[in-house]
This record gives C-alpha cells, sequence and structure tokens, in this order.
C-alpha cells in the first residue's frame, strides 16, 4: 500500500509542473489587447474603432432608455398648478360683510 502513495504524489507534482509551464508560456507569448491593436493594419484598427464607438453609443442609449424609465411618472408642478389652486372666493366676516 505505501508503494502506491509516493507514486501518485509524483503524478499529481508533476501534472501541476506541466499545467504551471503551459501557463508560463501562454502568458509570455500572448499580447495583450494593446499590443495587439498596435500590430493591426490600419483598414482593421478604423474596423474596430467603428465597433467600439458603436457598442458605446448603445450602452449609453440604453443607459439613457433605463433611466427614462425609472423616473417619476407623475405630472410636472406647472401642470397640476392649476388644478390644485383654489378659486373660492376669500371668507367674509360676519353677517356677510367683509373683514375690517
Amino acid at each position: 500500500m505505501s508503494a502506491g502513495k509516493p507514486s501518485l504524489v509524483r503524478a499529481f507534482v508533476g501534472g501541476a509542473v506541466i499545467v504551471a509551464a503551459g501557463w508560463g508560456i501562454m502568458a509570455a507569448t500572448t499580447p495583450n489587447e494593446q499590443q495587439f491593436y498596435d500590430k493591426l493594419s490600419p483598414e482593421l484598427k478604423a474596423r474596430v474603432d467603428a465597433q467600439r464607438n458603436a457598442a458605446r453609443r448603445k450602452a449609453a442609449y440604453a443607459e439613457q432608455a433605463h433611466r427614462a424609465q425609472d423616473q417619476d411618472d407623475s405630472p410636472v408642478q406647472w401642470q397640476t398648478g392649476k388644478e390644485a389652486r383654489d378659486s373660492t372666493p376669500p371668507p367674509t366676516g360676519a353677517f356677510g360683510r367683509p373683514p375690517r
């Protein structure tokens, strides 16, 4: 039984070393977004820029639409002011005479 444990540990350590080496090679050789963009031709850069601008405009429009939905839908004050105004005459004094 004890002969199986060291080989199992060696297998896990060996697998971890292989995975770590593969990740290291990938990280060293893969360019980041800016390096990739810098190597593109001018035509492709223009297409990428147009697509990025379209995505920004779409996100801005979606944000504006979301804000419009979240706004309070009650009427504004100048629309409710006319209905809220009291048009009854001022109070009179005793016996229907205006107060002095």
